[in-house]
């Protein structure tokens, strides 16, 4: 049985398990383990500050879970959950992006 990124989350889960985001602690690593984990990872928006350094956070991961698709096409990978604060205290500036 082949699983697609594309498959329902319930579909892609080996466990139904998720890794809280954690402020300051949760980063790219720690949620790409547990998506190839096949458990849900949720990646905090507020640990990075940067839009384009978040950005550059989700393309890593996406790059990586692609990769273990590919060499393991059996593999349950769990589905990409983010946390979105209402306010990251603003210290971007008032036009920062979430």
């Amino acid at each position: 049985m082949t699983t697609s990124l594309r498959q329902a989350p319930r579909e892609r889960l080996s466990v139904p398990a998720v890794c809280a985001p954690m402020f300051m602690v949760t980063g790219p690593a720690m949620v790409r383990e547990t998506y190839k984990a096949g458990r849900i990872g949720v990646l905090p928006r507020q640990n990075v500050r940067p839009f384009d350094q978040f950005e550059a956070w989700l393309k890593e991961i996406r790059t990586s879970l692609d990769t273990r698709q590919e060499t393991h096409p059996n593999t349950k990978i769990g589905p990409l959950g983010v946390n979105l604060p209402n306010s990251l205290g603003n210290p971007c500036g008032a036009n920062s992006r979430v």
